[in-house]
Protein backbone atom coordinates (compact mmCIF):
# COMPACT_ATOMS: atom_id res chain seq x y z
CA UNK A 1 0.00 0.00 0.00
CA UNK A 2 2.83 2.39 0.84
CA UNK A 3 4.44 1.72 -2.55
CA UNK A 4 1.22 2.71 -4.34
CA UNK A 5 1.10 6.01 -2.45
CA UNK A 6 4.75 6.71 -3.35
CA UNK A 7 4.06 5.82 -6.99
CA UNK A 8 1.07 8.16 -7.11
CA UNK A 9 3.15 10.95 -5.56
CA UNK A 10 5.91 10.40 -8.13
CA UNK A 11 3.42 10.42 -11.01
CA UNK A 12 1.75 13.58 -9.66
CA UNK A 13 5.11 15.35 -9.38
CA UNK A 14 6.08 14.26 -12.90
CA UNK A 15 2.75 15.47 -14.31
CA UNK A 16 3.16 18.85 -12.60
CA UNK A 17 6.73 19.21 -13.85
CA UNK A 18 5.82 18.28 -17.42
CA UNK A 19 2.90 20.69 -17.32
CA UNK A 20 5.02 23.61 -16.17
CA UNK A 21 7.76 22.86 -18.70
CA UNK A 22 5.19 22.46 -21.49
CA UNK A 23 3.49 25.76 -20.70
CA UNK A 24 6.82 27.59 -20.46
CA UNK A 25 8.09 26.25 -23.78
CA UNK A 26 4.79 26.95 -25.52
CA UNK A 27 4.63 30.54 -24.30
CA UNK A 28 8.29 31.12 -25.13
CA UNK A 29 7.76 29.66 -28.61
CA UNK A 30 4.78 31.93 -29.19
CA UNK A 31 6.86 34.95 -28.19
CA UNK A 32 9.65 33.94 -30.57
CA UNK A 33 7.18 33.51 -33.41
CA UNK A 34 5.64 36.91 -32.56
CA UNK A 35 9.15 38.38 -32.84
CA UNK A 36 8.96 37.72 -36.59
CA UNK A 37 7.07 40.99 -36.86
CA UNK A 38 10.03 42.93 -35.51
CA UNK A 39 12.86 41.35 -37.48
CA UNK A 40 14.04 43.08 -40.61
CA UNK A 41 16.00 40.40 -42.43
CA UNK A 42 14.58 37.38 -44.20
CA UNK A 43 17.10 35.09 -42.51
CA UNK A 44 16.01 36.42 -39.10
CA UNK A 45 12.38 35.71 -39.90
CA UNK A 46 13.15 32.16 -41.00
CA UNK A 47 15.29 31.57 -37.90
CA UNK A 48 12.55 32.84 -35.59
CA UNK A 49 9.93 30.77 -37.39
CA UNK A 50 11.94 27.55 -37.12
CA UNK A 51 13.06 28.04 -33.53
CA UNK A 52 9.62 29.21 -32.39
CA UNK A 53 7.99 26.27 -34.12
CA UNK A 54 10.38 23.82 -32.46
CA UNK A 55 9.73 25.38 -29.05
CA UNK A 56 5.98 25.14 -29.59
CA UNK A 57 6.34 21.54 -30.71
CA UNK A 58 8.41 20.58 -27.66
CA UNK A 59 5.97 22.36 -25.35
CA UNK A 60 3.02 20.63 -26.96
CA UNK A 61 4.67 17.24 -26.63
CA UNK A 62 5.40 17.87 -22.95
CA UNK A 63 1.77 18.87 -22.34
CA UNK A 64 0.47 15.83 -24.19
CA UNK A 65 2.78 13.55 -22.23
CA UNK A 66 1.61 15.14 -18.97
CA UNK A 67 -2.00 14.59 -19.98
CA UNK A 68 -1.33 10.96 -20.86
CA UNK A 69 0.45 10.35 -17.54
CA UNK A 70 -2.44 11.98 -15.69
CA UNK A 71 -4.95 9.67 -17.37
CA UNK A 72 -2.69 6.69 -16.71
CA UNK A 73 -2.82 7.03 -12.94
Amino acid sequence: MAEEVNDLKAIKEEVESLGVIGIFLSVFGAVVIFAILFTTTFQGKITNLISGGLLLLCGGIALLKARAKKKQK
